[in-house]
């Protein structure tokens, strides 16, 4: 997980933590990299609000440059090595039946 559990506990428990998190947003128990693609949008958001800097809030205390960029390069490539190495899905294999021409050549291909 990299610097995420540090970024984490740093910048983000404190307002969206296990009890009542603020936004319905509950950061505090991420152990590891299945937990956050199981949620990919919410960590996709989180990604792009950290990256914008909307959060943290202004008032809290800002992540340096490096700590933001460590955290969303953790982040993102979580996301990148998991489309990479997935097993690819090769979507619904249908039936089709064989027109007149295809049932007319497949014939003859046997038989003559």
């Amino acid at each position: 997980l990299g610097p995420i559990p540090a970024f984490l506990t740093k910048h983000c428990v404190a307002c969206h933590g296990d009890e009542q998190p603020k936004a319905g947003l509950a950061l505090g128990g991420i152990r590891s990299h299945g937990q956050i693609l199981k949620a990919r949008k919410v960590w996709e958001n989180l990604a792009d609000m950290v990256e914008a800097e909307l959060m943290p809030p202004e008032e809290k205390p800002q992540p340096s440059p490096g700590e933001r960029e460590a955290f969303l390069a953790a982040v993102r490539g979580i996301f990148d090595h998991y489309d990479r190495t997935a097993k690819t899905d090769p979507g619904r294999v249908t039936m089709r039946r064989l027109n007149k021409a295809e049932y007319d050549n497949t014939v003859r291909d046997l038989f003559y």
